[in-house]
């Protein structure tokens, strides 16, 4: 896992930031990316953590599935709204390389799970504290330096970032996966085929309450 981690997942995660940036400053040669950055790194630093992880392997692989799981279907998304051809193609190779994650983590997930088994309590719970820790101030963060380096003038209110996210909501209405990242979220627990279908049911709903109905 470490060999393909180093050799595979963080180099084509790197990747992912260069092939953006790029796009960025090919289209949008004004926004100044390395400020907007390392403002968001020096912040960021300060509140992510090693100690968000889980106690064991199995639960940290599973919340692993989780993260990749919003990142496949934020690519997702986005492949669904954008129409520029270039940008598309971008978010496809993105969105395709973030669901290779996905299987290679839920295969090493299952592999430990084989040698030491985690109860589903366990694994659902750490799926669901890492949803839930996802509703954090990291998107609150990065939005207010891009906005803020856009808008050198003024400073981020919390009513630019409520707009924000009222305009995501629109996006994510149309276009988010939410079948699809449903299932991706319960495959860890691997319930019995007829409480899959009840608990991706839920999953799926409690999804869009969170994304459409709540701010997050």
């Amino acid at each position: 896992m470490a060999d393909w981690l180093r050799r595979v997942w963080e180099p084509e995660e790197l990747q992912h930031a260069v092939a953006l940036r790029g796009y960025i400053g090919a289209v949008w040669p004004d926004f100044d990316w390395p400020k907007a950055y390392e403002a968001f790194l020096t912040e960021y630093a300060r509140v992510a953590s090693p100690d968000a992880f889980e106690a064991t392997t199995q639960l940290e692989l599973a919340a692993r599935c989780m993260i990749e799981t919003g990142t496949t279907s934020l690519y997702q998304t986005l492949l669904g709204y954008a129409q520029e051809p270039v940008l598309r193609q971008v978010l496809k190779h993105i969105r395709d390389d973030e669901v290779d994650h996905y299987k290679y983590f839920l295969r090493f997930f299952r592999a430990e799970q084989a040698r030491a088994g985690q109860s589903r309590i366990r694994v659902a719970w750490a799926i669901a504290r890492r949803v839930l820790e996802s509703r954090s101030d990291d998107a609150r963060i990065a939005f207010r330096h891009a906005f803020e380096t856009n808008h050198p003038e003024r400073r981020c209110t919390g009513g630019d970032f409520d707009q924000w996210q009222s305009d995501l909501k629109t996006i994510f209405h149309r276009a988010f996966p939410f079948h699809q990242a449903a299932g991706m979220l319960l495959a860890p627990v691997a319930l019995a085929p007829f409480l899959q279908r009840l608990a991706r049911s839920a999953a799926e709903a409690a999804l869009r309450h969170a994304l459409l109905s709540q701010k997050y």
